[in-house]
């Protein structure tokens, strides 16, 4: 069983998260598994609960506003995933945080990107390889 069930990003703008979301999520696979614009949209992979949501402050007024600088990671199955999920997001307006290739300053396996997204999260993207010989 998963530690955490969900994990809720608050904006003013769900429809633009969205469509950033969209773009950045579908290398790795995931999609909108629940579409309620304008309060919230959440996604996952097919077949699985939604995991990540995005919400209007409309529609969680108990957490007082929007969300910002909130940091989580997504894990991908192969470094080309990282890549692409990478790629998108710059395409999408994203700014660089950590460029998608091996970081041995974090781990000799650890394959990642960090960006920050149009809200000023900063979303992570990893896979673990296997260590250079």
């Amino acid at each position: 069983m998963a530690l955490l069930y969900h994990t809720s990003l608050i904006t003013a703008d769900v429809a633009r998260a969205a469509a950033f979301y969209d773009k950045v999520l579908a290398p790795l696979g995931a999609q909108r598994l629940a579409d309620e614009l304008p309060l919230l949209v959440a996604y996952g992979m097919p077949g699985e609960e939604a995991s990540f949501f995005i919400q209007s402050p409309d529609h969680m007024p108990f957490l007082d506003g929007t969300s910002t600088n909130a940091h989580f990671a997504f894990k991908a199955k192969t470094p080309e995933e990282v890549v692409a999920f990478y790629e998108a997001a710059m395409a999408a307006g994203a700014e660089s945080v950590l460029e998608a290739k091996v970081h041995d300053e974090i781990h000799p396996t650890y394959f990642g990107t960090v960006i920050r997204d149009l809200d000023g999260h900063m979303p992570e993207c990893f896979v673990i390889v296997e260590a250079a010989s």
